[in-house]
């Protein structure tokens, strides 16, 4: 459950943490691209896999939570709140295996962090299927960036401090994004919640991403009107 605060005159110039715990690392209150303060998430535990709703007692603690870091939003208008199901497990680690004999691959328990080690899991996964197409046993598989990191450190213990620089200096080339205002403009030209990115129309699924550029989408129509 995370709300957002029109307040860009007090937004915070950086993100404000808690000192995490060993249950969670708290809620955040940051600025968002488009101008907007955030304070969240919550993580609480439920049953259901299906309910997304939100309810006026947590809205009230995050809040709070944001006044107490930033007392400046305390004349700041809530303009929007939204919850997701995150997966979890009784695991606190990733939970990704496959089975020879089943022809099946488990990808469970991602969580934060899955936000940034998502490409890795794809090409892991990726090689897991492989590796069960061809008939061969998952413990065979080695991923590239396990074998690279390896490869870093053994270099760093051996004293070779270049090794890190060497080893993960390769890249990808992507077509360059398209800027804010770009998306915004194509969002609301287009009117079916989607954008054009990296060759294909993509819906756009985050909260505060479609937020902000339907917001930014209307300012942008707002200034052409007072244009002509």
């Amino acid at each position: 459950f995370s709300a957002s605060l029109d307040a860009r005159r007090r937004a915070p110039a950086h993100a404000l943490q808690q000192v995490p715990t060993e249950a969670t690392k708290g809620v955040i209150v940051w600025r968002s691209v488009h101008g907007l303060v955030v304070a969240g998430p919550t993580a609480t535990p439920q049953e259901s896999r299906c309910d997304r709703s939100t309810d006026e007692t947590t809205l009230a603690t995050l809040r709070d939570v944001a006044e107490r870091r930033l007392p400046e939003l305390k004349q700041a208008k809530v303009v929007g709140s939204f919850a997701g199901l995150r997966p979890a497990s009784q695991h606190r680690d990733y939970q990704i295996y496959s089975s020879l004999t089943d022809m099946w691959v488990t990808v469970a328990g991602i969580r934060s962090t899955g936000l940034s080690a998502s490409p890795a899991i794809g090409e892991y996964v990726s090689e897991l299927v492989s590796a069960l197409l061809s008939g061969r046993e998952p413990a065979s598989v080695v991923h590239a960036a396990e074998s690279c990191m390896r490869s870093v450190s053994e270099a760093v213990k051996a004293g070779d401090s270049c090794a890190p620089a060497r080893q993960l200096g390769t890249s990808v080339q992507l077509d360059a994004v398209p800027s804010l205002r770009e998306l915004a403009a194509d969002l609301s030209k287009v009117g079916d919640g989607s954008v054009f990115l990296w060759g294909k129309r993509r819906t756009v699924t985050h909260p505060i991403t479609a937020f902000g550029l339907e917001k930014l989408g209307r300012e942008l129509e707002q200034a052409d009107a007072h244009r002509v």
